[in-house]
């Protein structure tokens, strides 16, 4: 889309947009607990915050943001107060320890239940594993169940440490990256909002 501009313009009025590392323009997308949920084109380096206020509205109803997942499922989550500080391009959130990925972001707001989230997000990922390595197949399905068990609050603290443990084995000993992605995911959930796993015990 971006190359007839490009044709017309020269590339260095496509630069003018965007951040040095991040150059021009993303289709950027949100979801979950705003108030216009859509897709926005805007440049590289905007503001989160300003993106999901000017663009989304804001979030639903005119409660509080909680976090937000940046890139798509397989990104770390964002608390409310890294999003503050966040722009959207690949450098800056790299250097939060998460990723831009395809700029699909989803919304959470204060009454939303991390546990019940992150319990959401790996039954996704437990149906979607192809099943050809082990450490996704049973990782996959492993956790899915620990985070039940917790979310059932039958779940102890060995539990939590039993999830990070099965992360840390999911992350580069499988042939493609869905593993690996799934392991961040979840000790991203856990380092962040540890309290409310522990809460749930």
């Amino acid at each position: 889309a971006s190359v007839p501009f490009i044709v017309a313009n020269g590339a260095s009025a496509y630069t003018d947009f965007g951040t040095k590392q991040s150059p021009g323009t993303l289709l950027f997308a949100m979801s979950g607990h705003v108030e216009n949920p859509g897709v926005y084109e805007a440049e590289f380096g905007t503001s989160m915050i300003e993106y999901i206020n000017h663009f989304g509205g804001g979030v639903k109803n005119g409660k509080k943001l909680k976090a937000v997942i940046p890139g798509g499922a397989s990104t770390d989550v964002l608390t409310a107060e890294e999003v503050q500080k966040a722009t959207l391009d690949y450098e800056t959130l790299k250097g939060m320890r998460s990723a831009l990925g395809t700029g699909g972001m989803i919304l959470m707001d204060e009454d939303t239940c991390m546990v019940s989230a992150l319990k959401n997000l790996l039954e996704f990922y437990h149906e979607e594993s192809c099943g050809q390595c082990t450490p996704c197949r049973d990782g996959t399905g492993w956790t899915n169940k620990l985070v039940g068990k917790i979310l059932d609050k039958r779940g102890t603290k060995e539990d939590i440490e039993k999830l990070l443990d099965i992360a840390g084995t999911m992350n580069g000993k499988t042939i493609c990256v869905f593993a690996p992605a799934v392991s961040t995911v979840i000790t991203s959930f856990i380092r962040k909002f540890r309290d409310e796993f522990e809460a749930k015990l």
